[in-house]
């Protein structure tokens, strides 16, 4: 993941921090100092500082076996695993290869919940046997009697539970999402239509979690506002790992032919040509202000081929071009923002389509110039190859 940072290795899969942990890691580090005041208030602010980094600590600690349960899973059924980062939500584990069968892909999404329920109860077990004056799962939080290790105790136990239980909601892309996905697959012997059904329910689940975050955010009060915030940003973010998701399938049905079940098996290899748009070109000497024209009035455009005597010089994108102060628009030549000619990752209109998307992941680009004979006839991007599957999808049979 881009922006994180190489912890190390465990069971020779790697792991790293994102950078929005530090903001996950001093959030969750501030409520449970908050959370312990209330409920031990003898506690020192030495005491309830410590311990309250230490159960965020935890915390993350927990759900890194979460993932690393999905991680060795997924490596002893043959798939390819990257590594794991932890960042603001928790955890991703990333798996170069998707599972071949639904039976890999239940076993694979159920794990992480499970592994999450037996800390919990590990947990809860070494409360009753070490510190039983804090309560239990769900009693009562004593202030007298309770030491910083056993309120910790009771906290992983709930965290965990409560971690179990959210990430086996049936919406994708949780746990509880790929379990039903593996369900309908099995079922339907459908990968792309278990995976839509799935999606689905995962964007309902999303938009669940954003209104109740501005039910719960107008009921007044800076700390309920504070909760309807956090909820409505967790179902924003399930909302796009959801779509992110479905793009990621579609990207692996139109990939090699013999990563799929030989039923989705394509009877012919698609071609860049089939899928490629038209490309927005732009003359090396114009300045970005025609730039940004020239795109805003191409309908769905996000970037120009930039051309110098009818081959191709460079690519520029709308991020490059708002780079530049918009008082500086008109005055600033494009060359000076473009992507030159020398670092762009070109394909041709014959190269076959899974090549040129295996690329786009590969180098992690959002387009690539169609090049024949080093002069520009298209642009392919990632939404071109959705736009492609999904006619492919509609079409009628003969």
């Amino acid at each position: 993941m881009e922006g994180s940072f190489r912890l190390g290795r465990i069971a020779g899969i790697e792991i790293g921090v994102h950078a929005s942990w530090v903001i996950a890691f001093g959030v969750l580090t501030f409520f449970l100092a908050q959370s312990f005041g209330d409920l031990f208030p003898r506690w020192s602010s030495a005491t309830l500082w410590l311990t309250a980094a230490v159960g965020a600590l935890l915390l993350f600690a927990c759900v890194l076996i979460h993932e690393l349960s999905h991680a060795l899973l997924a490596r002893a059924r043959g798939m390819s695993v990257g590594g794991i980062t932890l960042f603001v939500f928790g955890g991703v584990t990333s798996i170069h290869s998707e599972a071949e069968r639904p039976e890999d892909e239940f076993w694979m999404a159920l794990v992480g919940p499970l592994a999450s329920f037996a800390l919990a109860a590990t947990a809860w077990l070494l409360v009753q046997r070490f510190a039983a004056a804090c309560g239990g799962l769900f009693g009562g939080w004593p202030g007298r009697g309770c030491t910083p290790t056993g309120a910790l105790l009771v906290y992983l136990a709930q965290a965990n539970l409560l971690l179990g239980l959210f990430n086996l909601i049936p919406g994708f892309p949780l746990d509880g999402g790929r379990v039903l996905r593996a369900l309908a697959w099995g079922a339907f012997g459908d990968l792309r239509r278990a995976t839509r059904l799935a999606v689905r329910l995962g964007q309902g689940v999303a938009y669940v979690f954003i209104l109740l975050g501005i039910v719960v955010g107008l009921r007044g009060g800076l700390e309920m506002l504070a909760h309807g915030i956090w909820l409505a940003f967790i179902g924003w973010f399930l909302l796009n790992a959801a779509e992110a998701s479905e793009r990621q399938l579609a990207l692996r049905i139109a990939g090699p032919a013999s990563t799929l079940p030989a039923a989705q098996r394509p009877a012919r290899v698609p071609t860049v040509a089939e899928a490629m748009r038209a490309p927005v070109l732009v003359s090396a000497d114009a300045t970005v202000y025609d730039a940004l024209e020239r795109i805003l009035a191409a309908p769905g455009a996000r970037a120009a081929l930039v051309v110098d005597h009818g081959r191709l010089a460079g690519l520029v994108s709308l991020a490059d071009l708002h780079r530049v102060p918009p008082l500086w628009w008109s005055a600033t030549p494009l060359r000076r923002v473009v992507v030159p000619v020398e670092s762009v990752v070109a394909v041709g209109p014959d190269t076959p389509l899974h090549e040129a998307v295996r690329l786009l992941a590969l180098r992690d680009l959002n387009q690539v110039p169609v090049l024949r004979d080093g002069t520009p006839v298209g642009l392919l991007t990632r939404a071109d190859v959705l736009h492609y599957l999904h006619r492919q999808d509609s079409a009628p049979v003969a």
